[in-house]
């Protein structure tokens, strides 16, 4: 499968899941009183872990895969493509992906990975404060949650496809882990079902994988544009 088909799978896919969970959201189960506080610990406890797992991804991409290079680059043939690059901020040391890195210091980050960490620390705080919360009402209020939250999702994709622009890039995809926890929280509420909430989460690995991939092909994009002989993606 080329990367331009794999784009276009993650996206069906992605947003069969968010119709999945606007239906889920949407449905009036008979008795739901809400979720009772240990099934809002289990599901607030794997979202959490979920967000540290992001963090990692994005301070050591490609980790869990256990790989010293990536398949990219052991498939290149330095005499036909020329010139290696080195990587910094986790992208080709060239002038072309330059606005995607950001600096501090001596410290270069890259502005995805940023974007990402920032809103993965913003929604444990606020998913805590959640679990915390003795009652919550989930009529009505819970709908709207996974509705604003697949929203947040859906534009954070059209932005990563398209914009480069290095703030705009870093609140964009803290604006991804806030829409996760929206969409988890409102499943979870709008349901009364433990279940449901775990499928939230799920989701949110389906739809992170989605942001990744279009990522992917946006810098191979970039990069064919690029008059450059390295070539890094």
């Amino acid at each position: 499968m080329n990367q331009s088909s794999s784009v276009s799978y993650n996206l069906a896919l992605s947003i069969v899941g968010i119709a999945i969970a606007l239906i889920l959201s949407s449905l009036s189960l008979p008795g739901n009183r809400g979720i009772d506080a240990d099934g809002k610990m289990l599901v607030g406890g794997a979202f959490i872990a979920s967000c540290f797992f992001g963090i990692s991804i994005a301070l050591y991409p490609g980790w869990y895969r256990r790989l010293g290079v990536s398949g990219r680059q052991a498939n290149r043939d330095p005499g036909k493509e020329g010139i290696q690059r080195g990587m910094r901020g986790h992208h080709p040391d060239c002038a072309t992906f330059e606005s995607h890195r950001v600096y501090f210091g001596e410290r270069v980050f890259c502005a995805g990975c940023l974007g990402i960490m920032l809103g993965s620390i913003l929604a444990m705080i606020l998913m805590a404060t959640y679990i915390g919360i003795s009652q919550y009402d989930p009529k009505g209020s819970a709908q709207s949650l996974t509705f604003l939250g697949s929203i947040a999702i859906l534009l954070v994709y059209l932005e990563v496809a398209s914009s480069r622009h290095r703030v705009l890039h870093i609140v964009s995809n803290a604006a991804l882990m806030i829409g996760l926890l929206l969409v988890t929280i409102g499943m979870l509420e709008a349901t009364g079902s433990m279940m449901v909430g775990l499928l939230g989460v799920l989701f949110g690995f389906l739809w992170m994988n989605t942001r990744i991939s279009l990522s992917g092909w946006r810098h191979a994009l970039l990069c064919r544009k690029c008059g450059e002989v390295c070539k890094g993606y």
